[in-house]
């Protein structure tokens, strides 16, 4: 455990009911932000009270993508569910203390323990939004123990975060609802209550609050696309905190040093996957272009490319060939991976529109047999041939170069053409580009046939 300098104590207290959403990471970062900037303590706490809806493999991807994103934790993980213990004992102090009843029991199940309701004004003092005020009603008659014999959710919160020495909650504010329900049992209690701080909540582009419809929601959804932890993490910081100038690029170190909930927005973030990709190319340009290479290795095998068939050396040189042409590894391994493949996969709309115009395979003959005839296949031999076609036929250059671009690379779209034929090597480019007529000749005996 490392040493603290002051009595902050902050915790992020997902439920494993699901993924580690965008959300949580964010309520996750800030919480550790004003951690180590104070020199407080974080704790991780899994809110495993739903025992229905709560798993195992929720609880280790969870924790897994909390490490993944660099966040660690001075206490926990602690579970909720190896704390029931802990939870009876206060409510049964509240029924004997006469501020709670227990329900009439019914059949086949143990009777709930419920909080007397309170006449008083709640009120909150939110380190971000100021005071807000709840009528008493919106907390009415509060269940603290379930007739199956479990906390309900705002009582074991408000147990634990009161005997770990929880000083600071900071969440999302869709937990502003449950914070009055828990000011009443704090009371109720005797307890001192921390302070709040409720960030804003994150939309999609459409202002509506971010869900699947918007795409991806969950940390391990883009994990699995292959953004860099650091690049998510300084997205996540700026979705509602600035850091007061033009700064966006902000390592962990640069967060710490400059994070303050004073500087948290009251207005809901916007999720913007441009910028998200954006950061993420930065950050690539700060890694070796050998380690974006390994780290590519395992997308490869998603277009049918087994890692260990790949020179490391030549995927290297296809991602210096790539340039800034990816916005993640899974990018980068869809356009990099017909360079280790025998053949490419022509799609027939693609085929159609650029390698049966007219004239079309008589030109790519032609440039096939002066490419088999040079002795260095380099970018510039490879211009140089194919604009002597161009010249002699009175062509646009598009007219050419674009039906040997989708006949070498299956694509309309690639580094430049000279550059991607000499990387990829004669025999690739020759090999192809007589598949590519060898198509062509079918499709023409077929339409004379037809």
């Amino acid at each position: 455990m490392r040493s603290n300098s002051s009595n902050i104590r902050v915790r992020f207290a997902p439920s494993p009911t699901g993924y580690l959403h965008i959300g949580g990471a964010r309520t996750a970062l800030f919480n550790w932000l004003y951690a180590r900037k104070l020199g407080g303590v974080f704790v991780l706490r899994i809110e495993d009270t739903d025992i229905q809806r709560s798993t195992q493999e929720s609880i280790d991807a969870i924790i897994d993508n909390i490490r993944w994103l660099g966040l660690d934790w001075d206490e926990g993980p602690i579970l909720q569910s190896q704390r029931f213990h802990a939870y009876g004992g206060y409510a049964e102090r509240l029924v004997r203390e006469g501020k709670a009843y227990i329900s009439e029991e019914k059949k086949g199940a143990k009777p709930a323990v419920i909080l007397k309701r309170t006449s008083d004004l709640i009120v909150v003092d939110d380190l971000i939004h100021g005071r807000v005020e709840f009528d008493p009603e919106v907390v009415g008659d509060l269940v603290l123990m379930k007739s199956d014999g479990t906390p309900t959710y705002n009582f074991a919160c408000v147990v634990d975060d009161s005997e770990m020495c929880i000083t600071h909650i900071i969440r999302g504010d869709d937990h502003l609802s449950n914070t009055p329900k828990q000011l009443v049992l704090y009371r109720a209690l005797g307890l001192t209550p921390p302070q709040f701080a409720h960030v804003p909540l994150i939309l999609g582009p459409d202002g509506s609050r971010l869900s699947k419809r918007h795409g991806a929601t969950a940390v391990g959804q883009f994990r699995e696309e292959g953004i860099l932890p650091e690049a998510l993490v300084n997205f996540l910081a700026l979705l509602g905190w600035s850091p007061g100038d033009n700064r966006e690029m902000m390592t962990l170190e640069h967060l710490v040093a400059s994070f303050s909930l004073e500087r948290v927005s009251k207005k809901s973030a916007v999720f913007d996957a441009k910028k998200l990709a954006w950061l993420n190319m930065q950050y690539f340009k700060l890694r070796p272009t050998a380690e974006i290479a390994r780290m590519a290795l395992p997308y490869l095998e998603e277009f049918g490319v087994l890692p260990e068939e790949i020179p490391l050396p030549r995927l290297e040189a296809v991602v210096r060939l790539l340039g800034e042409r990816f916005r993640n590894l899974r990018e980068l391994a869809e356009k990099a991976h017909y360079f280790f493949t025998r053949t490419v996969r022509i799609d027939d709309t693609l085929f159609e529109k650029h390698l049966q115009k007219e004239n079309a395979a008589a030109a790519i003959r032609e440039v096939t047999g002066r490419m088999r005839a040079l002795e260095e296949f380099t970018p510039e031999s490879l211009e140089r041939e194919m604009r002597a076609v161009i010249a002699e036929r009175g062509v646009k250059a598009g007219e050419l170069i674009q039906p040997v671009r989708v006949a070498v690379t299956g694509r309309t779209e690639t580094p430049g053409i000279f550059e991607t034929m000499a990387l990829l090597g004669k025999e690739a480019v020759l090999a192809r580009l007589e598949d590519a007529l060898g198509r062509c000749g079918k499709r023409a005996a077929q339409g004379e046939n037809g």
